[in-house]
C-alpha cells in the first residue's frame, strides 16, 4: 500500500510538472506573437512616416523647380498661371511680364492638346501639394534637423513653398487650381466633341434655325446666353443658380425645362472662369500699379535741368479751349464702376504698349547682333564650326548645352564711332558653346532611397565654357575671367573679358566650391582663339 501511494504521488507531481511546462510554452508563444505584432506596427508606422516625408520632399522639389523656372525667365504654362496667383498675393518678381488678355481663359484656350494635357498633370500635382499642406496645417509632420535648415534657407532666399502658407491661403489655392482644372478639362472635352460634331453640323448647317447638338438650343440663343454668363461675377452666378433652382422646383413657373437645365449646366463652368478672372484682374492691376510706381520713381530721380521749361502763354495754341456747361449738359455721365473698368483697361493697354516697345528694342538689338556677325571673319566661323562638329561626336550623355536665355546675363556695352570706319573694329558678341555637366550626388538621403538601378535626380556638378576670340585686335592680350557676386547667395556671375572687338560676357552659375585640380576636370587655357574654362 505504501509503495502504491508513493507511486501515485510521483505520477501526480510528474503530471503537474508537465502541465506547467506546457503552460510556459504557451505563454512564451503568446509573448513572441505580441512582440512580433508590436514590431510590425512600429515598422508600418515608420514606413508611413518616411513615405509621407518622401512625398513632401518631392512636392517641395516640384515647387522649387517652378520657382527657379520663373526666376530664370523660362516658365512653362503652369508656371505662368501660378505666377498670376502669386502676383495676386503681392509677390514681386524681377520679370513682371504676364500674358495680357481680357480673360485668362483665352490664354488657356490657345494651348495645344499636348500642352493642355501637360498642364493638367501639373495641376493634379499641385492639388496634391495643396492637400498635403492642408493636412500639415492641422497635423504637422515632424521633420529632421537638416530638413528644417533647408526650409530656413528657402525662406531666406524667397523661395515659394506652399507648406509655409496659412490655411486661408491654401484654401484659395485649392479653389483656384480646381477652377483651372475644370476649365482645362472642359476645353479638352470640347476639342474631342468638335471632331464628332463636324460631320453632323455639315448636314444641318443649311437649315434656317441651326441648333447646337450638345445642348439642343438655337446657336444664336446659346451665344447670347454664354455672353451673358461670362459677364457675371462668381457671386452673381451663385444667386442666378439659386433662383433657377427655385424656378425648376416649381413646375408651374416655367414652360421650357430644357432651357433652364442648359443654363444650370453652364453655370459651374462660368463660375470657375469667374474665379480665375477675378484673381487675374487683380494680378494685372497689381502689375500696372508697380509699373506706374517705377515710372513715377524714375521721373522723381531725374534732375530738374533735364526737363525743358516751357513759358506759359495765354494766346498759345497749346492752351486748352474753354468748354461751356451748355455744350455738355446733355452728355451721359460715367458711373464710378464704369470709370474704374475703363481705367483698368487703359492701364492694361499701356502695359501692352510698353511690352511692345521692349520687344521692338530686343528686335533692334538682334538686328544689330546679326550685322556684327556679318563682320566676323571666315577663319573665326571655320574654327567655331569645326569645334561644334567635334563636340557633337564626343558629347557626353551627362552634358547638355547651356541655354543662353537661362544662363547669360545681358550687358550694355558702350558704342564706338570707330565701327563706322572699319567693320573689323565693330563691337560684337563672341561665339561660344557652353555645356552644363550633370551627375548623381550620393548623399545619405539618396543612398537610403535610391540605388544604381533606380538613381536619384541628376544635379549640376560642373560647367564647360568655350568662348571664341579669334579676331582679337591686340593679340598679346589674353582673355580673362572673374567671379562677381550674384543676385542671391545660391548663384554668382562668371564674367569674361577679352577686349576689342568683342563684348564682355556674363553667365549665371551655382555658388559652390569647385574642384580646381586637373584630375577633377579643371582646365583653364587660351588655345587657337578658344578661351577654355572647365570646372
Amino acid at each position: 500500500m505504501l509503495d502504491s501511494q508513493i507511486t501515485d504521488e510521483l505520477q501526480k507531481e510528474i503530471e503537474e510538472v508537465r502541465l506547467r511546462k506546457l503552460q510556459r510554452e504557451r505563454e512564451e508563444t503568446i509573448n513572441e506573437l505580441k512582440h512580433s505584432l508590436i514590431s510590425r506596427e512600429r515598422e508600418s508606422e515608420n514606413f508611413e512616416q518616411w513615405s509621407l516625408k518622401e512625398k513632401i520632399f518631392c512636392q517641395e522639389t516640384f515647387q522649387r523647380r517652378s520657382d527657379l523656372r520663373i526666376k530664370n525667365s523660362r516658365p512653362t504654362h503652369f508656371d505662368v498661371i501660378l505666377k498670376v496667383l502669386r502676383l495676386y498675393y503681392g509677390e514681386i518678381f524681377e520679370d513682371l511680364k504676364i500674358p495680357l488678355y481680357d480673360h485668362l481663359n483665352l490664354y488657356i484656350q490657345e494651348l495645344s492638346p499636348d500642352e493642355l494635357n501637360t498642364l493638367l498633370d501639373d495641376i493634379k500635382e499641385m492639388l496634391e501639394i495643396c492637400e498635403t499642406a492642408q493636412k500639415n496645417v492641422k497635423n504637422p509632420v515632424p521633420k529632421p534637423l537638416n530638413w528644417a535648415r533647408a526650409l530656413e534657407q528657402a525662406n531666406a532666399s524667397g523661395a515659394f513653398l506652399l507648406e509655409n502658407a496659412s490655411e486661408e491661403k491654401i484654401q484659395v489655392y485649392v479653389k483656384y487650381w480646381q477652377a483651372v482644372q475644370h476649365v482645362v478639362t472642359g476645353i479638352l472635352n470640347e476639342n474631342k466633341n468638335e471632331n464628332k460634331n463636324e460631320n453632323k453640323n455639315e448636314n444641318i448647317s443649311n437649315e434656317p434655325h441651326h441648333r447646337d447638338i450638345t445642348t439642343g438650343l438655337a446657336t444664336a440663343a446659346l451665344l447670347e446666353l454664354r455672353a451673358l454668363l461670362s459677364s457675371k461675377t462668381e457671386t452673381q452666378l451663385k444667386s442666378v443658380q439659386a433662383k433657377l433652382k427655385k424656378i425648376q422646383s416649381d413646375p408651374s413657373s416655367h414652360n421650357d425645362p430644357t432651357y433652364w437645365e442648359t443654363i444650370l449646366k453652364l453655370i459651374p463652368e462660368y463660375k470657375n472662369r469667374a474665379i480665375i478672372n477675378t484673381i487675374y484682374d487683380k494680378a494685372k492691376e497689381f502689375v500696372a500699379n508697380l509699373e506706374f510706381k517705377k515710372e513715377k520713381t524714375l521721373k522723381e530721380t531725374l534732375k530738374p535741368s533735364e526737363f525743358s521749361a516751357v513759358p506759359y502763354d495765354v494766346n498759345s495754341i497749346y492752351r486748352p479751349s474753354l468748354v461751356t456747361f451748355d455744350s455738355v449738359k446733355d452728355e451721359t455721365l460715367m458711373s464710378l464702376e464704369e470709370f474704374e473698368e475703363k481705367r483698368k483697361k487703359n492701364r492694361a493697354t499701356l502695359i501692352l504698349k510698353i511690352q511692345h516697345n521692349r520687344e521692338k528694342q530686343k528686335q533692334a538689338q538682334k538686328n544689330q547682333e546679326s550685322e556684327a556677325l556679318k563682320a566676323e571673319s571666315l577663319k573665326a566661323r571655320t574654327i567655331y564650326e569645326q569645334f561644334v562638329k567635334q563636340e557633337e561626336i564626343s558629347k557626353d550623355e551627362d552634358e547638355y548645352i547651356m541655354i543662353p536665355s537661362a544662363y547669360e546675363i545681358p550687358l550694355q556695352m558702350p558704342m564706338t564711332n570707330i565701327s563706322d570706319i572699319d567693320s573689323r573694329f565693330r563691337l560684337r558678341k563672341p561665339r561660344y558653346l557652353n555645356h552644363v555637366r550633370t551627375g548623381y550626388e550620393w548623399s545619405k538621403y539618396n543612398q537610403t532611397h535610391y540605388d544604381r538601378d533606380n538613381p536619384p535626380p541628376k544635379n549640376v556638378v560642373g560647367y564647360k565654357f568655350n568662348v571664341f576670340y579669334v579676331d582679337l585686335i591686340d593679340v598679346s592680350q589674353i582673355p580673362t575671367w572673374k567671379l562677381l557676386p550674384g543676385n542671391s547667395s545660391d548663384t554668382v556671375f562668371l564674367h569674361f573679358h577679352a577686349g576689342p572687338p568683342y563684348e564682355d560676357l556674363r553667365f549665371r552659375i551655382l555658388n559652390r566650391e569647385w574642384d580646381l585640380h586637373p584630375k577633377g576636370g579643371f582646365k583653364n587655357c587660351f588655345h587657337q582663339g578658344n578661351n577654355i574654362l572647365y570646372v
